[in-house]
């Protein structure tokens, strides 16, 4: 799993995301919020890096299975 902060990311993706999250609900936003939340491995991940589950702005899992967390 990786937790990646927004601004660490190319200016390019920044931009994808920043669309895609635009895209969302707040609803959907939520319940993104509350899986996290749920998830005990992903929230410590979390807020090792300082956040909490309500910054989660994406969560994306590539091919391989691996988690990123934006």
């Amino acid at each position: 799993m990786k937790v990646i902060e927004l601004d660490e990311l190319p200016e390019a993706t920044k931009a994808q995301v920043n669309q895609l999250v635009a895209t969302r609900t707040t609803d959907e936003l939520e319940k993104l919020r509350q899986a996290v939340e749920k998830a005990p491995a992903v929230k410590s991940a979390i807020e090792a890096k300082g956040f909490s589950p309500r910054d989660v702005v994406l969560a994306q899992v590539n091919n391989d299975g691996e988690l990123t967390i934006v």
